[in-house]
């Protein structure tokens, strides 16, 4: 899940300041249209800049279900609060199991695929990071924003898909837990390798 943006020219009384990212925001219009998700709650860390410890953005209850801003459904939200409550259980006992109950793998590793080939981890880092819970499947996924500029990778071999180091800090314990599983890696890889082999349709773009 992901709100595609539109750089703008952008004035104020006349003077230009600059170009901006337009950017739709992630609400039931958009869910329901492009991702048939019609029941839905919405979690993410508080966005105060500054915690107390640690960097601005981040936080000690970034993986834990206090200190969370909350949209959707309003019936919904209230079930979706147990899961949440659930998901940080399995974070902190790093129970994959439990997880794979929980979380949609397979938008997980689309996420992971796309913060392994942009070499950034912003996108779901601190408060950025967006748990969007689809009442349908009963699980939780990730939405994905890109900040910043892309890392290029060295090769299109998939062996130089595990990249060292990341820009921005560490990566989401969800996706650090999942990517020590031979399977999930392979699953993360082969959606790089259709990005990799959709190059030139993407440049067009």
């Amino acid at each position: 899940i992901t709100n595609s943006g539109e750089v703008k020219r952008v004035y104020i009384n006349g003077q230009e300041v600059g170009p901006y990212l337009l950017v739709e925001n992630i609400d039931k219009e958009m869910l329901e249209r492009d991702y048939k998700i019609t029941n839905f709650a919405i979690f993410k860390n508080n966005d105060d800049w500054n915690k107390g410890k640690g960097p601005a953005h981040v936080s000690t209850t970034d993986y834990t279900s206090y200190d969370i801003e909350q949209s959707g459904v309003e019936g919904t939200i209230d079930i979706a609060q147990a899961k949440l409550k659930l998901l940080t259980i399995a974070l902190e006992q790093e129970d994959i199991k439990f997880l794979e109950e929980l979380v949609d793998v397979d938008n997980l590793a689309k996420v992971a695929a796309l913060i392994n080939i942009t070499g950034r981890v912003q996108p779901v880092r601190g408060d950025n990071a967006k748990y969007i819970y689809d009442f349908a499947s009963g699980k939780f996924q990730l939405a994905y924003r890109l900040e910043g500029d892309i890392s290029n990778l060295q090769s299109k071999m998939p062996a130089s898909f595990d990249r060292q180091i990341y820009a921005g800090g560490s990566m989401h314990k969800l996706i650090r837990l999942f990517q020590r599983e031979g399977w999930f890696v392979d699953l993360r890889n082969r959606y790089l390798r259709k990005v990799v082999e959709d190059e030139g349709h993407i440049f067009s773009l």
